[in-house]
């Protein structure tokens, strides 16, 4: 994997410049295999006025996956890092959870028998059988069946 953190308007200290990348290498080392590589570009958008104008993108650059940007803000270089740092690991996390979950549910789907919809009787109708025929939506979970 291939690390690459540049910084803006200042000179960051040694340890800061060990800090942060220690701590987005921690945060991708557990996939490490899919992460072809992490650019981090570090920026105080106002100058030495202060307040909430420490800036943060990071951009991690997956192999045969779309990149996960983050973008955030902080008052403090360090806590923004760590903020980063987690949220990078958090997405990456989703996001590989949901490309090896679709890699399981097409695997199944060629199994009846492993069907993650099982036909169910109606129960008013004991020789009817109910499909599946919708299961997720965005705004909640639901179950729709059409009868045969």
């Amino acid at each position: 994997m291939k690390l690459s953190i540049h910084f803006g308007d200042f000179e960051p200290s040694r340890s800061f410049q060990q800090d942060v990348s220690d701590l987005i290498r921690n945060a991708v080392e557990r996939f490490g295999s899919r992460v072809r590589s992490v650019n981090i570009s570090l920026r105080d958008i106002n100058g030495p006025k202060g307040g909430v104008d420490k800036q943060c993108r990071c951009v991690v650059h997956l192999k045969r996956m779309s990149p996960i940007v983050i973008d955030d803000s902080d008052e403090s270089y360090r806590s923004l890092v760590n903020r980063v740092a987690e949220r990078v690991a958090y997405r990456l996390n989703q996001k590989i959870d949901r490309v090896q979950k679709g890699r399981r549910s097409r695997q199944s789907r060629g199994n009846e028998n492993d069907s993650e919809f099982p036909m169910q009787p109606v129960a008013d109708h004991p020789d009817t059988v109910a499909a599946p025929i919708a299961r997720v939506s965005h705004a909640g979970v639901y179950d729709a069946y059409e009868t045969r």
